[in-house]
């Protein structure tokens, strides 16, 4: 008689990666990054994130082994320095990718992804103003931003005398019946 004893026939892996990454492993996606169980394989895996280079890596695996592969990307950034007046003016930087940054009054903000911000700085008792911005990499843009005072409101002359209209910003307001 013959006595079988059954032995494990996989790997484990854990991969480490920078926060908000897409993983992939053999070309599909997937969630979990650590002691993931594999059979023995060749592994091609790749890290993307928007603004990033993405970056590969092939790993051979083999039976019984626990492998830990880095697979940090490379993020691209920059400065966006803001000096305002009033001195306590409130500013307001929204990316391209859904970044979003505020300070109340000058700030230098370090370290921010690249691309495209909307730059929105406001104080009571002045005009907003609003700036399209295009941040590269390893780049210190600087803006110096001098409120107006005033209000937002507009005035104009229309078929009732002193009619005043307020800027409604998209989607915030329904008109009409459900029906």
């Amino acid at each position: 008689r013959e006595t079988l004893k059954a032995e494990e026939n996989f790997a484990l892996l854990t991969i480490n990666t920078t926060p908000g990454a897409t993983v992939y492993l053999n070309g599909k996606q997937i969630q979990t990054l650590t002691n993931i169980r594999l059979a023995p394989q060749t592994a091609k895996l790749r890290a993307e994130k928007p603004k990033c280079e993405p970056v590969e890596k092939t790993l051979i695996l083999k039976r019984g082994t626990q492998d830990t592969v880095d697979l940090y990307l490379d993020e691209q950034v920059g400065t966006i320095a803001i000096s305002v007046d009033p001195v306590d003016a409130q500013i307001e930087l929204n990316g391209d990718t859904g970044e979003h940054f505020t300070a109340n009054g000058t700030n230098i903000f370090e370290n921010i992804p690249i691309g495209s911000y909307e730059l929105k700085v406001s104080a009571s008792g002045h005009k907003t103003i609003k700036r399209s911005l295009r941040l590269r990499t390893d780049e210190t843009l600087r803006e110096r931003i001098a409120l107006e005072e005033g209000s937002d409101l507009i005035q104009v002359q229309g078929p009732l005398p002193g009619m005043v209209f307020v800027e409604i910003p998209a989607g915030s307001f329904l008109m009409g019946s459900p029906d």
